[in-house]
């Protein structure tokens, strides 16, 4: 009985001192999370998740960017428009004329053009 007795105690000590390990280890890693609790934070590493090294705004094209440079291009086509004014040639406004009516003449063939393919598609 004696012996019984023995194991039984030696096991409630043994039980004992893991529930105290195990309570020394849930405390330290309370202290741990409790330092940085962040998504993009590594707390073992002490160092950003991977992704979150650069901004996230890196490659991507804001409006303010676009507008820049539509602004920029409009810019240099107006510097380009006094250019082409000096640079004219014999025929510019033969040109100018008649561009309404090349406009008028592109729409009729991508009409046709279209028209083609969708009859032949059915066939």
């Amino acid at each position: 009985m004696s012996s019984l007795n023995t194991q039984t105690q030696s096991r409630k000590e043994r039980l004992a001192q893991l529930r105290d390990l195990k309570r020394k280890r849930d405390d330290e890693s309370e202290q741990r999370e409790s330092i940085v609790t962040r998504r993009n934070y590594d707390a073992e590493s002490r160092q950003p998740v991977q992704g979150f090294f650069e901004p996230p705004n890196v490659n991507v094209v804001t409006v303010e960017d676009e507008a820049k440079r539509i602004e920029y291009r409009e810019d240099s086509d107006e510097d380009d428009k006094d250019d082409e004014e000096q640079e004219r040639g014999e025929n510019w406004d033969l040109k100018r004329e008649i561009a309404d009516d090349l406009d008028k003449l592109e729409a009729q063939t991508e009409k046709a053009i279209n028209k083609i393919v969708r009859e032949s598609t059915k066939a």
